[in-house]
């Protein structure tokens, strides 16, 4: 067994030249690049150790809908040539700010006033419209952040990127990996007190996010929405969730009967925690005299929740109008 710090030296027999030096150092488990583009949530945010070549934003919230997300960052260089093209469109995103990013306030003053560049900005732009529904919307933008990780701001509060990110942001993360934006060793974890200055960057880097895939249409099944620990058992727990409603949509099933389950599991729900309510719709193609979207308690039967059909009958008078395939005129 070797620990860390260790010096090995292998040598080849036949000759005293071919000789080389191994240090031993601890490896930390960390996700790969693939793991990184999918975050479940800010708990899993947490959890998890990214490695240095990963990506230096990632989307809030896993899926295909993050793919319309890019992330703009400035450093240092001339200002003014902070400008991207989107779909046609030459944006300038200096015009954003007041001023270029500089040396925070907060780490002037416990560095005995001296220069590092430790700010950014940034600005998260919905490229494809598919967020704000409109293409190029800025969703958010972010104004002299700092890559000093104890940094905070005017309040009190972290002023550290990666922290006001994780805090503020409704559409990304920050990673802390900067290895696509640079090489240089000053942009890894470095505090206000440390006076080192970050290596200049003085071009803008944007990064269109991508590689987020939405899960398959079986994925909304009664079965899935209805997994321990998953869907809507996550709101089993009134201290632990806050919640009004609960709605129901639809079985990607096509099942009427578990269209029926996920109603009635949602009563359950609903009927436990006594602080929300539980809102159901026909389905879209439930016509009168069909078997369609409906529910009753069976008293008799031990209070069972049993599918009705939807049957009834229509009066349609003269002149009356309505559009095609919503009724039949027999």
């Amino acid at each position: 067994m070797f620990a860390t710090g260790d010096t090995l030296v292998i040598t080849d027999g036949g000759s005293t030249s071919a000789t080389v030096t191994i240090t031993v150092d601890t490896v930390t488990t960390a996700t790969n690049a693939s793991e990184e583009t999918k975050v479940v949530n800010a708990d899993d945010f947490d959890s998890k150790t990214f490695v240095s070549g990963g990506a230096s934003f990632i989307a809030r919230y896993a899926g295909a809908l993050g793919n319309s997300i890019l992330v703009s960052m400035w450093h240092q260089g001339t200002f003014t040539d902070w400008k991207e093209t989107i779909n046609g469109t030459e944006s300038d995103f200096s015009a954003l700010f007041d001023r270029a990013p500089n040396t925070s306030a907060n780490v002037l003053a416990r560095n005995s006033n001296e220069d590092v560049n430790d700010e950014i900005h940034i600005v998260v732009v919905d490229t494809d419209g598919k967020i704000s529904g409109n293409a190029g919307t800025i969703l958010e933008k972010y104004d002299a952040l700092s890559l000093c990780t104890d940094a905070k701001d005017a309040q009190g509060n972290s002023n550290y990127y990666k922290d006001v990110l994780r805090r503020d942001s409704q559409y990304i993360y920050g990673t802390g990996a900067w290895a696509n934006v640079t090489s240089d060793a000053s942009w890894s974890s470095n505090s206000a007190s440390s006076g080192t200055t970050f290596a200049s960057v003085s071009t803008g880097y944007s990064v269109q996010l991508a590689n987020g895939v939405d899960q398959s249409a079986d994925g909304n099944t009664y079965a899935n929405r209805t997994a321990a620990g998953k869907g809507y058992n996550l709101f089993d727990d009134v201290d632990t969730s806050d919640i009004s409603l609960l709605l129901t949509g639809v079985d990607e099933s096509s099942s009427s009967d578990q269209t029926a389950q996920l109603a009635e599991a949602l009563i359950v729900i609903a009927g436990n925690r006594k602080d929300c309510v539980v809102t159901m719709s026909p389905n879209s193609g439930a016509v009168i005299g069909s078997g369609g979207f409906g529910l009753a308690n069976d008293v008799k039967n031990g209070g069972v929740w049993v599918k009705i059909p939807q049957t009834g009958s229509v009066v349609i008078s003269d002149d009356e109008e309505g559009p095609a395939q919503n009724y039949s005129d027999q």
